[in-house]
């Protein structure tokens, strides 16, 4: 006969039940979440899409959600307070006073970090040891807080002082091969030296770090080495890729929170913001085009070739514009240090521009044989390709030190600025250069 107490239960389970029963009823999700335990509650709400999150947010009590917070990571925690703030800030401060207090103090804690910081991103619970302690004390205190499920994922020992200033890294499996009996004073040559980043850093810093040292596990420290926490890599893979979703979205102007859960009303608001942007901006681009109205009737030519421009500029410009959007969002550029980066985008928009302003030419002639359309196209296609790549490389700068995100603004911004050079100069030197129209 099976031992019951061997059957366990997956949360992914419970969490492929959860979002199957959201697509029959509100009802049938709530009744399926509650019916878990509070633990598997605090696994399954966090691999939640977040518009699910903020649902049940908005539909358990106080009483009911401080009940699962508790058992929590302080990560985790502090991610679904964050959600329940913008959800309804009065049940927050509710539930705030229900949760154990040393529990509200860190999630308070880490709610001072901006998503951008490495502190953001750590959980408080780690595991430290000082040097008189033995190890076989230290691996029994290790499987109580384990059996306990207030640590998890543990692969490494923190060895600090008394004012918890952090010493040295043991990996468990180190600690795995030698007496237990010993102190970890008497181990301390096979200890590791820690690399740790600050809470204030970047969280880019962190992710910099694990990749180049293959770490699973980061501590933090404050600016008196003092140990804070813990980064994981499953949590910053996690950031890493929600940036970079965000950054597509906004540079093909669709709202960076979006997702595939919400409902067709929600995104459809939310993509008609954007649209209207788009439409205002159309218009100024038609009122550049109304204004020589006059050209476009005496050569006709001019309507079939004026959209090359435009449509090739604008693909360099998001070329350029994409390339600094993602360098910037992996710290690697900044307004001061820029020079290079620039200058080469710059560059390559320079000969990219003499190349195309020849091939343009030579089509051009072909074409429509004359070789006063040829020299329109070429001396538009240079100029707005340059531009292109000036306003691709600076414009996400710009906004970057003005307190804008480049991810959101960049796209819409450069593509209306290159649509009105690439029509005007066009148009201006058709209207200044062709025998047909000056007469």
């Amino acid at each position: 006969m099976q031992n019951e107490n061997l059957i366990t239960h997956d949360p992914m389970d419970h969490l492929a039940q959860l979002i199957s029963s959201k697509k029959e009823s509100n009802e049938a999700f709530l009744s399926t979440f509650l019916s878990l335990s509070n633990y598997d509650r605090a696994k399954v709400i966090v691999e939640l899409p977040d518009t699910y999150q903020k649902e049940l947010c908005g539909m358990l009590n106080d009483k009911k959600l401080a009940k699962f917070v508790n058992v929590m990571r302080t990560d985790d925690a502090t991610d679904l307070m964050i959600i329940l703030k913008e959800v309804d800030e009065v049940k927050w401060l509710r539930t705030i006073e229900l949760i154990d207090t040393k529990l509200t103090a860190s999630i308070k804690l880490l709610m001072d970090y901006s998503e951008e910081e490495s502190g953001s991103l750590m959980e408080i619970e780690i595991f430290t040891v000082t040097k008189n302690e033995t190890i076989r004390k230290s691996m029994k205190r290790l499987a109580m807080l384990i059996d306990n499920h207030s640590l998890e994922h543990i692969t490494n020992v923190f060895l600090v002082d008394k004012e918890y200033h952090l010493i040295a890294l043991f990996p468990l499996a180190t600690i795995a091969t030698v007496d237990d009996a010993l102190t970890y004073e008497e181990i301390y040559d096979s200890a590791s030296q820690p690399i740790s980043v600050h809470s204030r850093s970047s969280v880019y810093e962190a992710a910099r770090l694990m990749k180049r040292y293959d770490l699973h596990v980061l501590p933090v420290i404050n600016k008196h080495g003092r140990l804070l926490g813990r980064i994981t890599h499953d949590d910053i893979l996690d950031h890493i890729q929600d940036d970079a979703t965000k950054q597509i979205y906004g540079l093909s102007q669709v709202h960076p929170e979006e997702e595939i859960e919400e409902s067709a009303t929600e995104t459809g608001r939310d993509r008609a913001l954007w649209l209207s942007i788009n439409l205002v901006n159309a218009t100024l681009v038609s009122m550049v085009i109304g204004f020589f109205e006059h050209t476009l009737q005496q050569v006709v030519a001019l309507a079939v070739l004026m959209p090359i421009v435009a449509n090739m500029a604008g693909t360099a410009s998001m070329q350029t514009l994409t390339v600094i959007v993602r360098q910037m969002a992996l710290g690697n550029i900044s307004w001061g240090d820029a020079a290079p980066a620039l200058s080469k985008e710059v560059k390559i928009a320079f000969f990219n521009g003499m190349f195309f302003a020849l091939l343009a030419t030579i089509i051009s002639y072909v074409w429509f044989s004359s070789w006063y359309i040829g020299g329109v196209m070429a001396a538009s296609m240079f100029v707005t390709f340059v531009f292109a790549g000036i306003l691709g490389a600076y414009v996400p700068l710009a906004l970057k030190a003005v307190k804008i995100d480049p991810a959101i603004a960049s796209s819409v911004i450069v593509i209306t600025l290159i649509d009105v050079i690439g029509f005007f100069s066009f148009l201006w030197f058709a209207t200044m250069w062709i025998p047909e129209i000056n007469g």
